[in-house]
C-alpha cells in the first residue's frame, strides 16, 4: 500500500491529488458484513475512516465489504489507476456525508449467533480452518 500511494518515497503521490495535511493513514484490509447489517456498509465504513480525524487518510482494496462502484463513489472513494486500491481523505465532504451529516443511526442488536456467522465468515476469508470454539 505504502509504495502504492508513494512511489517509495515519503510522500504521498502528486498524481492522486490528496491534500494535505495527512497526519495519518486508516487501512481497511478486510471486513466481514452479516446479511441482517449489508445495508449499514455504507455508515459503518465512513466511521471507520474517520477514526483517525479529519486530516487521516482512509485505504482500502476496492474488493472489501463487497461494495458496489456507486457505493464506493458514496463513501468519496477514489481509485488508485492500475491497482485495485481506492482512497479519500477525511476532510473532503462526500456524497454521504451531505446526505447525512451527522452520519446515520444503525438499528441492529447482534446475538450468539450473529456473532459465531462473522467468526466463521472471517476465518473462511482468511483461509483457517474454522473449528467449534466460536
Amino acid at each position: 500500500m505504502h509504495v502504492i500511494l508513494t512511489d517509495g518515497t515519503n510522500n504521498i503521490r502528486d498524481d492522486l491529488e490528496v491534500p494535505a495535511p495527512i497526519s495519518s493513514v486508516i487501512f481497511v484490509h478486510n471486513a466481514v458484513f452479516h446479511p441482517d447489517v449489508q445495508r449499514y456498509r455504507i455508515p459503518v465504513l465512513d466511521a471507520v475512516f474517520n477514526l483517525l480525524g479529519e486530516s487521516s487518510l482512509a485505504v482500502m482494496w476496492r474488493e472489501v465489504g463487497d461494495l458496489a462502484e456507486h457505493e464506493q463513489v458514496e463513501l468519496g472513494l477514489a481509485r488508485v489507476a492500475g491497482t485495485n486500491l481506492v482512497f479519500r481523505h477525511n476532510a473532503l465532504t462526500t456524497p454521504y456525508l451531505e446526505q447525512h451529516p451527522r452520519g446515520m443511526d444503525i438499528d441492529f442488536y447482534g446475538t450468539r449467533e450473529t456473532h459465531q456467522w462473522v467468526v466463521r465468515e472471517w476465518k473462511e476469508r482468511m483461509g483457517i480452518e474454522p473449528d467449534d470454539t466460536v
